[in-house]
């Protein structure tokens, strides 16, 4: 399914990022600078966090 004509939403993100690790396992951080909603809708919206940290676990 794909949403079309949501102006609610920023159609760019952007932000910086780090991982860490080694060969199957590796920590992961993003900050997001962008906002995710449009100036109009703020107020309407709570903004969603900036961070979003994690682990990554490989398979092989």
């Amino acid at each position: 399914m794909t949403e079309h004509g949501l102006d609610y939403l920023r159609r760019w993100t952007y932000g910086t990022g780090l991982r860490l690790g080694s060969s199957r396992y590796a920590l992961t951080a993003r900050y997001r600078l962008s906002d995710v909603f449009t100036a109009s809708r703020q107020a309407q919206y709570p903004e969603l966090p900036r961070w979003v940290i994690g682990l990554e676990l490989g398979w092989l």
